[in-house]
C-alpha cells in the first residue's frame, strides 16, 4: 500500500475510538486488538501486529519462572503492608488464602502488558498513540468477583497500557488524549454469582434454615463440586447436615476509594525497570476489599457463625473474598483447609504458581499425585457419571475451546495469537474430513458473554450454523456421538473418556506445557491414535475408522492406552462414598490432633 504521510498509531485495544484516522497506518500490540466486530474496520487499514511474546515456549517459560518468584516477594511486602495499614498481625498464609488468587493473576497481567509494550517500542515504527479520559476511581474493583470480570475489558486494559506509557515511554512518542465521555465504571458489571432466581432463592431460605439448625460440623462443604445427591450421602455418613452454606455468598456493601490509595506503594528491592513500576502501581488496581473496604469484609466474614474442623472446597478459594477471608481466619485459629483439582485432565507442569498446595494443607486430586500434599481419590465432579455403552450414534462430535481474548495468568494454554493458531489448527483437520463425514459434523462450543475470543460465532461464520450443537447438556452430546474430538487436554477430555465413546484429543501440543509425569501416558495415547498434533493425521485417522470405530477402541492396545489414562489423570472408584469418607474422617482426625 501507499505510504501515509500521516504519523502511524499504536493500536493497544479494540476500542475503535482510540485508532485514529482510517487512512493512519496502525501498529496492533497484540490478537486481542481485533474481534468478529471490527474485522470490516481492520480490512480497510493498512496496518501489521507485534507477534505474542509467549508464542515463544521458552520465554513463557522463563517468564513463568521470574513471575513465580517474583510474586513470592511482593506477596511478603504487601502482607507486612497491609498487617500495618490494618492493625492486624496475619500470618503469611492468611494473606496468601485471602488476596493470593488477585495477586498471582495481577502480577501475570501486568507483566505480560509490559512485555507487550517493550517489544513493541523496540520496533517502534509508530510515532502516536491515543488516550481515553477515563476515571481511574472507576477502574478499581470491589472485590475478586469484579476484578474477574474486567480485566478482559478493553476500557481496563486501555487504562492499563495508557498508565505503562506514560511512566516509561512518554518520550518516545506522541500521546493525544482524547475528549470523550466514557462512563465505564468496572463495579457496574453484573455479577453471576450474586443473580438470584426463584430456585435459587428457595435453596437459600431452606438453607438457612438447617443453618439454624447447626453451627458446628466435621466438614465445612463450600462449593465442593459434589452433585447435591452425592454431598448428601457424604454429609450423612459424617453425622452431619448437608448444606450449600449461602452465607458465603452474601454482598457486602464496600465503601467508595480512598485517595491515599494513589500515593501508597511496597518495598520489594526492584531489580529492573518492571519491578519499580509494579511497586508503585499495585495500589493503584488492589481491590477495595483487601484495603480500604478490608474492615467492612472481615467484620461480615466473623459474623458467619459456621466452623468446622475440616474446610472443604473445589472453587471458592479461587474466587470468593467473603469464603478466603473466613477460610483464613479459620486456619490461623487451627482448622484444616482441604482444596480439590477443579478440573482437568492432564495437568499442566504450570498452573498458578502452585496456590492451591500452598494454602492447603491437603489437596486432593483427580490425577496421579506428584506433590506431598497430594491424595488422589474419585475425581468429585465425575462420581456418578454412568459410562455410555456404544450405541450405533451418528454424530462426529467436536469439543472446541473458547478462551479470553487477552491473556491472563502465567499458565499454559492458546491465548492471544496462539488460540488464533489453534483455531485454524481444527478448521484444517474438518477441512480434511470425507464429505459423509463431514455431513455428520457437530460442533460443540459456546461464546464467553465478557470478551471472549467467540468460538462459537467464528464456527458459525466459517461451518455455518446447522454445524454448531444445540443440545442442552455436553452428555446429550456424548450419547448422540459416533467419535468425540475433544480440543484440550483437560475436563471435557476427562469427561469423554468416562463415556466410553471412542475420543481423539487434537491439539497444539506446544501451547500446553504439561507436566513430565504424563510423558508417558501422552506417549501412550499418541501410538494408540487417541492424541494427535497433526490435524491432517486426525482426519485421516477419523476417515479411516468411520465406519466401524468401535473396532479401533475396542482393541486389547487401545484398552490398555484407555486403562492407563484412567490411572494416572482419575477413575471412578467403585466404593467412592467409603473412599471419600475415609479421606475426610482421617482429615478430621489430624484437625483435632
Amino acid at each position: 500500500m501507499k505510504k501515509n504521510s500521516q504519523s502511524n498509531i499504536l493500536i493497544t485495544t479494540a476500542l475503535t475510538d482510540t485508532w485514529g484516522n482510517s487512512d493512519q497506518k496502525a501498529v496492533l500490540l497484540g490478537e486481542w486488538c481485533k474481534t468478529m466486530k471490527n474485522e470490516s474496520l481492520l480490512e480497510s487499514k493498512d496496518y501489521n501486529q507485534i507477534p505474542y511474546h509467549w508464542s515463544d515456549r521458552k520465554k513463557f517459560i522463563k517468564d513463568y519462572e521470574y513471575l513465580e518468584s517474583f510474586y513470592e516477594r511482593v506477596l511478603n511486602s504487601l502482607a507486612d503492608h497491609l498487617n500495618k495499614y490494618h492493625g492486624t498481625e496475619h500470618t503469611l498464609r492468611y494473606w496468601r488464602i485471602l488476596l493470593g488468587p488477585w495477586l498471582l493473576t495481577y502480577v501475570a497481567i501486568v507483566w505480560e502488558r509490559w512485555e507487550s509494550l517493550r517489544l513493541a517500542f523496540e520496533k517502534q515504527d509508530f510515532e502516536e498513540v491515543h488516550f481515553l479520559n477515563l476515571n481511574r476511581d472507576s477502574l478499581i474493583p470491589e472485590n475478586y468477583y469484579k476484578f474477574d470480570t474486567i480485566w478482559t475489558d478493553d476500557h481496563w486494559n486501555h487504562h492499563l497500557f495508557s498508565e505503562i506509557i506514560q511512566y516509561q515511554y512518554s518520550g518516545q512518542v506522541s500521546i493525544q488524549h482524547l475528549d470523550l465521555e466514557d462512563n465505564f465504571d468496572v463495579n457496574l458489571k453484573p455479577n453471576d454469582k450474586m443473580r438470584n432466581s426463584t430456585k435459587v432463592t428457595l435453596l437459600r431460605i431452606i438453607d438457612s434454615f438447617l443453618g439454624a439448625l447447626q453451627k458446628q460440623y466435621k466438614v465445612v462443604f463450600v462449593e465442593p463440586y459434589f452433585d447435591i445427591a452425592v454431598l448428601m450421602a457424604i454429609s450423612s455418613r459424617l453425622g452431619q447436615l448437608s448444606r450449600l452454606h449461602y452465607e458465603f455468598f452474601q454482598n457486602i456493601n464496600y465503601p467508595d476509594v480512598n485517595e491515599d490509595r494513589y500515593s501508597r506503594s511496597i518495598e520489594i528491592n526492584a531489580t529492573n525497570d518492571f519491578e519499580v513500576f509494579f511497586q508503585k502501581h499495585i495500589f493503584s488496581q488492589i481491590p477495595i476489599a483487601y484495603l480500604e473496604g478490608y474492615k467492612e469484609l472481615n467484620r461480615v466474614a466473623g459474623s458467619i457463625k459456621t466452623t468446622g474442623d475440616v474446610i472443604f472446597t473445589a472453587n471458592a478459594h479461587l474466587d470468593n473474598d467473603l469464603f478466603n477471608c473466613w477460610a483464613g481466619d479459620q486456619v490461623e485459629k487451627g482448622k484444616r483447609l482441604v482444596v480439590s483439582q477443579h478440573g482437568g485432565a492432564i495437568r499442566s507442569n504450570y498452573t498458578n504458581f502452585d496456590h492451591q498446595e500452598k494454602i492447603a494443607d491437603s489437596m486432593t486430586v483427580w490425577h496421579k499425585p506428584y506433590m506431598d500434599n497430594h491424595v488422589q481419590l474419585t475425581p468429585n465432579k465425575m462420581i456418578r457419571m454412568k459410562r455410555t455403552a456404544f450405541k450405533n450414534q451418528e454424530k462426529l462430535t467436536l469439543l472446541g475451546l473458547e478462551t479470553f481474548r487477552y491473556p491472563y495468568r502465567a499458565q499454559a494454554c492458546p491465548t492471544a495469537e496462539t488460540y488464533t493458531q489453534d483455531y485454524k489448527q481444527k478448521i484444517s483437520f474438518i477441512e480434511s474430513l470425507e464429505g459423509d463425514i463431514y455431513k455428520k459434523l457437530i460442533v460443540r462450543t459456546s461464546n464467553y458473554t465478557h470478551n471472549g475470543t467467540k468460538s462459537r460465532d467464528r464456527y458459525i461464520s466459517d461451518l455455518g450454523v446447522d454445524k454448531l450443537c444445540n443440545e442442552k447438556t455436553i452428555t446429550d452430546s456424548f450419547s448422540s456421538s459416533k467419535i468425540i474430538v475433544c480440543t484440550y487436554p483437560q475436563t471435557t477430555f476427562s469427561e469423554a473418556m468416562h463415556s466410553n465413546i471412542p475420543t481423539i484429543l487434537l491439539f497444539c501440543e506446544e501451547h500446553w506445557p504439561l507436566h513430565p509425569q504424563f510423558d508417558d501416558l501422552i506417549e501412550q495415547l499418541k501410538q494408540n491414535n487417541i492424541i494427535f498434533t497433526d490435524p491432517l493425521k486426525a482426519a485421516e485417522h477419523i476417515n479411516k475408522v468411520w465406519e466401524n470405530p468401535n473396532e479401533w477402541w475396542s482393541d486389547p492396545s487401545t484398552r490398555n492406552a484407555v486403562n492407563y489414562f484412567f490411572e494416572m489423570t482419575g477413575k471412578i472408584g467403585d466404593d467412592w462414598v467409603n473412599e471419600w469418607v475415609g479421606f475426610f474422617k482421617s482429615e478430621n482426625h489430624a484437625a483435632i490432633r
